[in-house]
């Protein structure tokens, strides 16, 4: 559909966004990539554009997206209140943003603010702060609004605080500037969605997004010099006013991928717990000192990019998959006492210090890929998950069936990491269980799997050997009894033992020694040489370890 659009606010900082409003009175945000695919680098207060809006799908996208779109020229914008260039006293605001009588959208440009302090205030209307300075506190406490929030490219030099508001609508604090002396506290809020992102500015106080009742999207990006937290109970004394949810969280997510908008960097720790995340948890492009979750309950987790100087933990927590593909974590990666029911995919990633498994609950389709995964120790308790439900077969130890991949080689490549995991942590068994089948996925050729793995068990597995013995002496009895009809078959066995461990008793004047049976015995005991030194070889293997 064709509708006509008219600009009220263009981004002259970093150039990121626009906001034009509507025929119905609403403000949207357009992102430039928009209007630059459709030859519109820059716009003006007025200009007017005729576009056509479809639904862009991108998880943290917002405002609309155009299949069409044409700068028409210049109107004036009527329909909204406002105030540029001024400074405005909390007074003023009060009375504006509870005026009933003013349905148009509230809009303050480069004004500057002192301190606001409102509570309990209700405004039935969008109100936008754009490029706006506060030098001292901003406060709105149980305040709520009837339309989206909109604080772009505005600046708050001591504390800030959306605690307990009711947005209907959207929380907008694209490009904001927090570097002033206190902290950002969202502490209860509730919204649509909160974009707190394109170049965020944190300061050196924790930004607090705790009992967020925020069902949309909650998009994270910029430069962060202190800790993050979305706890879904800040005090553990206090019970929420709501009940705490998620829809999706977007930390460093790019809106166009071609760019570094949103690429995301915190100096402290990324707090994540006791909350509920209806869909998804994408973390991409960050670059934080640690990230901790606990008692999280989502669909989905994904790390794409993430580079971290201390530790990744999960703990607790109830998890569909996790993506930590081509992830950099500088000291210990953990994941501890977690319900896991998908993939947790650790392809490509690499942690310095130990990786903990630990005591997790692993659904029946629960899978793990470890393919070029390095760390220095991998812990894996109990051990026994690795086989997941694999049936034990009679020539060949079980699988560890939680390996995910879908070729041989890559499988195989994970078993060797596995081995020498194994032999770290004194594991030896499962040792010898990973060897058997990192050689037995390396190796092609049928002929070698059935000779050197399945009779001599790749050199680590004894039963093989024993079984294999005892079926040659076996087939050698049988050969023995043909070849001397009359004699009892525990006389062919006994022949065959003895030729197998080349140690003969009784009377052998009988038998010709260039015949025939001559030659088979010869052939027996050199077979029974040859598994007799691998056995050996592999139980002397197993005692020196």
């Amino acid at each position: 559909m064709i509708a006509n659009y008219s600009t009220v606010y263009y981004d002259k900082k970093n150039h990121f966004f626009a906001l034009v409003r509507g025929q119905s009175n609403c403000l949207h945000f357009v992102y430039w990539h928009e209007l630059q695919k459709h030859g519109i680098r820059a716009l003006e207060v007025g200009d007017e554009l005729e576009a056509e809006v479809y639904y862009n799908a991108v998880s943290n996208f917002r405002g609309l997206s155009f299949n069409s779109c044409n700068r028409k020229g210049r109107i004036e914008s009527g329909a909204t209140k406002t105030i540029e260039n001024e400074k405005v006293a909390v007074s003023t605001l009060r009375d504006l943003l509870v005026d009933e009588s003013i349905t148009a959208p509230l809009i303050f440009i480069n004004c500057i603010f002192e301190d606001i302090e409102l509570a309990d205030i209700e405004c039935n209307r969008c109100v936008a702060f754009l490029s706006c300075e506060f030098v001292e506190n901003f406060r709105l406490i149980r305040c709520k609004t009837i339309g989206d929030l909109w604080l772009c490219n505005s600046s708050f030099k001591k504390h800030f605080s959306l605690k307990s508001c009711r947005i209907d609508g959207n929380v907008h604090l694209e490009g904001a500037n927090f570097t002033g002396e206190g902290g950002a506290s969202f502490r209860g809020m509730m919204a649509d969605n909160l974009y707190l992102d394109l170049g965020i500015q944190g300061g050196s106080d924790f930004f607090w997004l705790n009992e967020l009742h925020v069902p949309g999207v909650v998009s994270i990006g910029g430069y962060f010099n202190s800790e993050i937290q979305l706890l879904g109970r800040q005090d553990e004394s206090v019970e929420p006013a709501r009940q705490p949810l998620l829809g999706k969280l977007i930390i460093g997510k790019e809106l166009y991928k071609n760019e570094s908008a949103n690429k995301t960097k915190v100096q402290g720790l990324i707090r994540i717990g006791n909350i509920d995340i209806a869909e998804e948890l994408t973390v991409c492009s960050l670059d934080a000192h640690s990230v901790q979750i606990e008692k999280l309950r989502a669909s989905y987790i994904s790390f794409v990019d993430l580079s971290l100087t201390s530790d990744l933990i999960i703990e607790f927590s109830s998890i569909g998959s996790i993506d930590c593909a081509s992830a950099s974590v500088g000291r210990h990666l953990k994941l501890i006492e977690n319900r896991l029911d998908g993939l947790v995919d650790l392809s490509g990633s690499a942690t310095g210090g130990m990786t903990h498994f630990e005591n997790n609950k692993l659904g029946r389709e629960m899978r793990i890929s470890l393919v070029r995964y390095t760390t220095s120790r991998f812990l894996f308790y109990p051990a026994d998950l690795l086989f997941g439900g694999a049936k034990r077969r009679f020539f060949q130890p079980a699988k560890f069936e939680i390996l995910q991949s879908t070729e041989d080689r890559l499988l195989g490549d994970q078993y060797c990491s596995l081995k020498h995991w194994l032999a770290d942590t004194g594991q030896l068994d499962l040792e010898d269980v990973a060897f058997f089948h990192m050689r037995d996925y390396h190796q092609s050729k049928w002929f070698a799997k059935v000779l050197l793995g399945r009779i001599f068990g790749w050199g680590v597995r004894l039963r093989n050997i024993a079984l294999s013995s005892l079926f040659i002496v076996g087939i050698f009895s049988l050969v023995f009894q043909a070849l001397d009809p009359g004699s009892s078959f525990l006389h062919s066995i006994s022949i065959s033992t003895q030729s197998f461990i080349s140690s003969f008793f009784g009377d052998w004047s009988d038998y010709d020694p260039s015949g025939k049976t001559a030659a088979i015995v010869t052939f027996e005991s050199f077979l029974g040489l040859l598994c007799t030194t691998v056995f050996v070889g592999a139980y002397i293997r197993k005692l020196l370890r």
